[in-house]
């Protein structure tokens, strides 16, 4: 509550909101040309874009985080100690597992998040068919206020909207997709985003044809990728795992296509000037310069090594040269 109230107005929730809107109209305009599809599946693709819930900054509901006693009340079976780390761990523990547990059975809770309005990361999750942003993802360098020029924010975070959407769409082999490397807990299992419709429930939607296209249009990817490496901790090259980064490498190109798409419409109508200091580039440099700012980041050579077997996300630098 104390850091959405101090870092996140509702000028930039409604920046935010803008974005994302620019950024599904740009997937409706790319799926209705997309001949490989079959129509019926195009149709349903189309209809699940325009029925996708943005969830913006911070919860109102479940509980509404900017509300004091809606906390109070949420976390009232929470006893906290002020002698005892342990003891308050333990306590939360129980609560989150008692809240999981208590949900078997009942409807859908289709307000409740699965992040913290703190948490600088993003999320699809297939059964509620919403794409979620926090608020602590949308800060500089990633997203800035509508106040300064759009190319800085459509470049990094209107890519990481189009990411969240592609998930939406094209198959991705874990439950709840996430932008960055840490997955949420507890909720990857292996599934696709094809087999969630329009309204969430689980079917597969897509066509035999489309599939196979859909397969054979995207083993560019798996080839490409495959042929990038990192150095081991003994200076060996390791090939990554194209196959398995797949459903992550599709989202990164379609994200900041749709994005910059997006951009140069809202560029054409109202024409931006270039920042103090960047009139040496042009703003479709700046935009595309602003885009790596969602990989910035350092790795030591034994994890690299392990996320190249278990992580679906391409190493960092693989993700800006491939995107751009």
């Amino acid at each position: 509550r104390l850091f959405v109230e101090k870092a996140f107005s509702e000028e930039a929730k409604a920046f935010g909101d803008r974005i994302i809107h620019d950024i599904k109209n740009q997937f409706v305009q790319k799926l209705r040309g997309a001949e490989w599809m079959s129509k019926d599946v195009r149709d349903v693709a189309i209809e699940k874009v325009h029925r996708i819930v943005q969830k913006i900054g911070y919860p109102t509901k479940s509980p509404d985080i900017l509300d004091a006693s809606a906390i109070q009340k949420y976390y009232e079976s929470v006893p906290i100690f002020n002698t005892s780390y342990f003891a308050n761990t333990l306590a939360v523990t129980r609560f989150d597992s008692h809240r999981q547990w208590s949900k078997l059975g009942k409807p859908t809770n289709r307000d409740e998040w699965l992040m913290t309005a703190v948490t600088v990361n993003a999320y699809y999750n297939p059964p509620g068919n919403e794409i979620v942003f926090p608020a602590g993802i949308m800060q500089p360098p990633i997203f800035y206020d509508a106040s300064l020029p759009p190319y800085i924010s459509y470049g990094p975070f209107g890519s990481i909207s189009g990411h969240e959407l592609t998930h939406g769409i094209f198959p991705h082999p874990t439950h709840i997709t996430t932008l960055s490397t840490n997955p949420l807990p507890d909720t990857a299992f292996d599934s696709s985003g094809r087999h969630y419709d329009e309204t969430g429930n689980f079917t597969d939607w897509w066509d035999p044809p489309t599939i196979t296209a859909f397969k054979h249009k995207t083993q560019c990817f798996v080839d490409q990728y495959s042929n990038f490496t990192i150095l081991d901790p003994q200076g060996q090259p390791l090939h990554i795992n194209g196959q398995l980064t797949l459903g992550e490498n599709i989202a990164d190109a379609g994200g900041l296509s749709a994005a910059f798409h997006a951009w140069r419409e809202i560029e054409k109508k109202e024409p931006a000037q270039l920042l103090p200091g960047l009139q040496a580039w042009t703003k479709e440099q700046v935009f595309f310069l602003s885009y790596p700012s969602l990989f910035c980041g350092k790795i030591r050579a034994e994890s690299a090594v392990q996320r190249v077997y278990r992580d679906p996300h391409s190493p960092p630098w693989a993700r800006i040269i491939r995107g751009v």
